[in-house]
């Protein structure tokens, strides 16, 4: 997977960092300053499913979404295991 610089989540814009991570974070994201950051020593797959991670986390923050942590990260690696082991294609038609 392709992580882009920018993504549109409504109308914000978020900015998409990958740099060396000092803690055991694989990624975070920055309300103040709508930028996730993403650990760039990760392998490409779990940097594509902490991108996904981050995504939920921008959306549950944006929309004032009440959920604690372990829900939402169940969430995004069951939808990412979905996705990969159907070779779903988002884009593709059907």
């Amino acid at each position: 997977m392709i992580i882009p610089k920018t993504i549109n989540v409504n109308e914000h814009r978020i900015e998409i960092i990958e740099r060396k991570f000092s803690t055991k974070d694989m990624g975070t994201f920055s309300r103040k300053d709508m930028v996730i950051h993403i650990d760039s020593d990760l392998q490409e797959d779990v940097k594509a499913e902490t991108f996904l991670h981050e995504i939920f986390e921008v959306i549950i923050r944006i929309c004032g979404i009440e959920i604690n942590h372990q829900s939402l990260t169940i969430m995004s690696e069951m939808l990412f295991s979905t996705i990969r082991k159907n070779n779903i294609n988002l884009l593709s038609k059907y």
